[in-house]
């Protein structure tokens, strides 16, 4: 039987504090579609019996790219935790990044130097809800207790999200769908890395304390942190019923391996509890839904970057960012009409002043009152790859080449062949090509063996060349008065001058004649009717090089015998 394993919490250390000024702030949010997608098929958790299935989502939805940092808690403390109520501050958190200061009615809250984009610990679920009801209710005074949650004051038992919640803590489904769901291929991976292998590089787990959010690989949606560093609230109810789900792991993993990373593994904390482990990251369906889409366009120098938003009755803002890594740099805005409509729009901006032969990163924001929309990053390249084969010959000009410029690839035959055609990306014989290079392109080069014989010789230039080594164009290589063809024909070396066809008459019929004959040496045709007595036919015939051809009547003719000889 499978037994549910339930996060412990760890004791904290102590650090040194600075204190920060207060502010509201703008939450980075991922856009998750795909609506209506399959859950995984694997098993979703190796501790119950039988196999459980995760990840069906049946709207699109919003989730945070990070989880909540330290200095996004503070600010939710200092508006909300002057006396404490609900007790949304743990003693515990003075370990991990925020500290009280004052008394009762006055407290203030401080984030430490250096751990301002750490995530949040020791929060217990309660305290998640409260600061999703402050989000939804547009922060600052908003208040804490009603909203996504009915709380009223309560800090324990099993409270269930309102219909109308704004901002709330994610499902299971959605939560799991955000970390291991692949939108392109409508496949899962096993990390929340979009692959079935993990390196140490892509997460925080090897008992090294907390990260800043974003640090290892992004899952397929373009969210960090799903991994390691922090386990992760969400809003299922499990264990009888008295806990809340957590997934994801955590910086101190067990024996430093991903098992608590993986999609098979699935943990519960009480909803009271917190840990220094355990923090939180939020969703929104109410947003802006923001789709980064394929750049068009492409040159070495300009592009054209395209999208659609959906302002979803938020008034909102929309701008590209773009740039040479993911950290962009460099933005393009865009125009929403209306602004504050549903439904959604086609945008796009043509960007110039690229570095040729680059890879760019883009990606479209969505900002709204409740923070900031973000499409996936996605690339383009201000070139383009021209990848070529080619057996029996070489081809130029392959390789990298400015976007929709025009590259030239030229054929170069080895020796006895010739270009055939080319297939792929490209057809025809042209040689030199000129190829378009408006996408990466594969192109074949096919050399065939060249059948011309510019000497006349009865061979073709592949077979002097590849295969019998003679000179293409000598018709006789070896210089004995025969052909190279003639001489392969019957037999002989065309590369030998002491190896060639023996002068031997032959006489098919009674009216055709033929021999040999070289280059050079003149002949004479003789008859006889008793082998004794010989006498010419015809003298004076010149050798060809090949076969020497003679017909003969029969008709009102006695038998008679033929020979050839040389004069």
């Amino acid at each position: 039987m499978k037994t549910l394993p339930r996060f412990l919490p760890l004791v904290a250390a102590l650090v040194t504090f600075t204190t920060p000024a207060f502010a509201d702030f703008n939450m980075s949010w991922m856009s998750i579609g795909n609506a209506g997608n399959l859950a995984d098929p694997a098993d979703g958790d190796r501790y119950t019996e039988g196999i459980q299935h995760y990840g069906a989502v049946d709207h699109a939805y919003n989730i945070g790219t990070y989880e909540v940092t330290n200095a996004q808690y503070v600010d939710f403390l200092n508006a909300k935790g002057a006396i404490n109520s609900g007790g949304i501050y743990h003693s515990g958190m003075a370990g991990y990044g925020i500290t009280q200061s004052g008394s009762t009615g006055s407290y203030s809250y401080s984030v430490t130097s250096g751990w301002e984009n750490r995530p949040v610990v020791y929060a217990t679920w309660f305290d998640a809800a409260r600061f999703c009801n402050w989000m939804g209710n547009g922060q600052g005074d908003g208040s804490m207790e009603t909203g996504a949650y009915t709380l009223n004051g309560a800090t324990s038992g099993i409270i269930t999200v309102n219909l109308e919640a704004m901002v709330y803590i994610p499902s299971e489904n959605e939560w799991y769908k955000a970390a291991y769901y692949n939108g392109t291929t409508s496949t899962y991976s096993l990390y929340p890395n979009g692959r079935n292998g993990f390196a140490a590089t892509d997460a925080n787990f090897m008992n090294t304390g907390l990260a800043d959010v974003g640090y290892g690989a992004a899952s397929s949606y373009g969210t960090y942190g799903q991994g390691g560093n922090a386990w992760e609230m969400n809003d299922a109810v499990i264990s009888d019923p008295t806990s809340r789900g957590l997934r994801g792991g955590g910086w101190h993993d067990l024996d430093n391996i991903p098992v608590t990373m993986a999609s098979s593994f699935r943990s519960c904390v009480v909803p009271s509890n917190g840990g220094n482990s355990v923090g939180f990251r939020v969703a929104s369906v109410r947003s802006p839904f923001v789709s980064t889409g394929v750049a068009s366009g492409i040159t070495a120098a300009t592009s054209i970057l395209q999208g659609t938003v959906d302002p979803n009755g938020f008034t909102t803002t929309a701008k590209f960012e773009y740039g040479l890594t993911a950290a962009y740099g460099s933005t393009a805005d865009v125009t929403l009409a209306p602004n504050d409509g549903f439904g959604a729009q086609a945008v796009s901006a043509g960007i110039s002043g690229l570095q040729s032969r680059q890879i760019y990163h883009y990606r479209l924001t969505a900002t709204y009152v409740g923070g900031i929309s973000a499409g996936a990053d996605m690339t383009f390249a201000t070139f383009n790859v021209l990848a070529v084969t080619a057996v029996h010959g070489t081809v130029s000009g392959a390789g990298q080449h400015d976007a929709n410029s025009t590259a030239v690839l030229t054929a170069t035959p080895d020796p006895g062949y010739v270009l055939s055609k080319w297939t792929g990306d490209a057809t025809g014989k042209a040689n030199p090509l000129s190829v378009v290079m408006d996408s990466d392109k594969t192109i074949t080069a096919v050399f065939g063996p060249d059948g011309r014989d510019p000497d006349g010789d009865g061979l073709s230039n592949f077979e002097e060349i590849v295969v019998y080594g003679t000179n293409p164009n000598v018709a006789d290589t070896d210089h004995d008065g025969y052909l190279d063809g003639y001489e392969v024909q019957t037999g002989h070396s065309p590369l030998d001058i002491a190896d060639h066809p023996p002068l031997v008459a032959e006489a098919r019929t009674a009216i055709e004649f033929t021999f040999p004959s070289a280059v050079g040496t003149s002949y004479r045709i003789e008859a006889s009717l008793d082998l004794a007595t010989w006498d010419t036919v015809e003298s004076g015939i010149a050798g060809n090089g090949a076969i020497v051809q003679r017909f003969y009547t029969t008709r009102y003719m006695p038998k008679r015998y033929f020979r050839v000889a040389e004069e």
